[in-house]
């Protein structure tokens, strides 16, 4: 992010856990992205669903927040 101090003041500090989640997502996306039937994020949707609930949760905080600004 071009700003990331003036992000971190406005929406405060994102959690390293939601970080390492995206970077799971993007590495399993990123080997299977060609494949028409291998659908490795679903297995990892799946196994992860309420800590996805909880980063869907975090991400709309932020975008309200963004908007407010």
């Amino acid at each position: 992010m071009i700003k990331e101090s003036k992000f971190i003041r406005m929406v405060g500090e994102v959690d390293q856990k939601y970080i390492d989640l995206l970077k799971d997502f993007k590495e399993t996306g990123d080997s299977n992205a060609h494949s028409l039937f291998n659908l490795p994020h679903q297995y990892l949707i799946e196994e992860k669903k309420d800590f996805l609930n909880l980063f869907i949760k975090r991400l709309t905080e932020i975008k309200v927040i963004l908007k407010s600004n």
